[in-house]
């Protein structure tokens, strides 16, 4: 697919903000360094660092997604990283000390969805429209099964059902130990879209994912029967570009209440149970949201991160410094709101009022994947497939 050509009928490649403006070849030019047709990243300023920032230690994965727009984050499961890259290369790392417990190397497979855990299993989605799942414990191949198109979200999986949302508007559930269809849901996806999907969030035996068409659906994890479908946006403007209304951004739980949003859409608060909207904010998302026990916070398009208030959709507060920068989703660890950006910085903002307190260059390449959260790491990994630890210390503390 070349620049400037938009495939109709099928999800296509609009990237980012970019799908509103000229399409996907300024911001993969912005990922090298060269030449873009998107508007210049907010220079960064000088602030009084409040934390230290120290790699713990490091990884090269191998490989790496380069320019295609893969954003593989990594999973941590009791003190193992699991990390996977688009050419079929996965690892697990001690999450304590990096060092490597085993790799495999996936002949023929491009990794595009993942990576997921559940039950012991590694999950895995593919270009090629098929769900991996690998032994955690050595990497071994348990089974392969073949869905309708491809992944790009990782498997989730509780309860011995993996379930898995494609580029074609299925959701697939999925027997956990033998890869066997247990159940399917499909959805009409509009002739234009964003490339991507939401990822599947199981709360209590209740899938509940994002879908292209604007709205968040609930189904029953067991067989896949529908709770219930909520709009979270409609379609509006004068072209297709501007009515792109995907729920891409996957959906975050604090207590009974789920927290959605939409490209061109809204932020809306849900009563679980219900599917009963409890507020909504016009901000627009496509990376992810966190919260913790007071906000929930999220990326908007414009590289814009913000925070809400949990139980009333109140602005906290907004960083700007970000525009531009197209920063990850957030991730909150300890009292900071991590993000990653495009130009290879993490940087940590307080949960208190936005503020920078610490900012850690990992390198040159781009950062798109969600970072990962342990109690007291942040797991990081780029497009050149370099994964590392980051440890905080707040200035007045010695650092171990």
């Amino acid at each position: 697919m070349t620049c400037g050509m938009v495939r109709r009928g099928a999800r296509v490649l609009a990237l980012l903000a970019a799908a509103v403006s000229l399409g996907g070849c300024g911001i993969m030019s912005w990922i090298h360094g060269g030449p873009s047709n998107l508007e210049p990243p907010a220079k960064l300023h000088h602030f009084a660092a409040e934390y230290r920032v120290r790699q713990v230690w490091s990884a090269d994965i191998g490989g790496g997604a380069g320019a295609k727009f893969i954003r593989l984050s990594p999973v941590l499961h009791d003190n193992v990283l699991y990390v996977a890259e688009p050419h079929g290369r996965v690892r697990a790392y001690d999450a304590s000390t990096g060092r490597k417990q085993w790799g495999r190397n996936l002949k023929d497979t491009e990794i595009e969805g993942g990576t997921g855990y559940a039950d012991g299993r590694v999950l895995l989605g593919t270009r090629s429209g098929a769900v991996i799942a690998l032994n955690a414990k050595d990497g071994a191949t348990l089974w392969s099964s073949t869905v309708s198109s491809e992944v790009l979200a990782p498997p989730r999986g509780s309860a011995g059902v993996v379930v898995v949302q494609t580029v074609d508007g299925s959701i697939f559930g999925l027997d956990a130990s033998s890869g066997k269809r247990l159940w399917m849901q499909e959805h009409a996806v509009p002739s234009l879209s964003l490339r991507g999907t939401s990822t599947p969030l199981i709360v209590e035996n209740v899938v509940v994912t994002g879908l292209a068409n604007g709205k968040i659906a609930a189904y029953r994890l067991a067989d896949g029967h529908q709770l219930w479908e909520i709009p979270v946006s409609q379609p509006h403007g004068r072209n297709e570009l501007a009515r792109l209304v995907d729920v891409d951004t996957p959906p975050v739980v604090s207590g009974g209440t789920l927290y959605a949003d939409a490209y061109h859409g809204k932020l809306v608060a849900f009563n679980l149970a219900s599917g009963r909207i409890q507020w909504s904010r016009d901000v627009s998302a496509y990376a992810g949201m966190a919260v913790d026990a007071n906000n929930v916070y999220i990326s908007d398009e414009y590289g814009n991160v913000m925070a809400f208030d949990l139980a009333t959709g109140a602005s906290v507060w907004k960083q700007t410094g970000l525009h531009g920068r197209w920063p990850t989703a957030p991730v909150v660890i300890g009292d900071t709101v991590a993000v990653g950006d495009f130009h290879g910085y993490v940087h940590f903002l307080s949960v208190d009022d936005g503020r920078f307190v610490a900012r850690y260059h990992l390198g040159s390449s781009a950062i798109l994947a969600t970072p990962v959260a342990g109690a007291e790491t942040l797991y990081v990994a780029d497009q050149d497939g370099d994964v590392a630890a980051l440890r905080l210390k707040a200035r007045n503390r010695s650092m171990p």
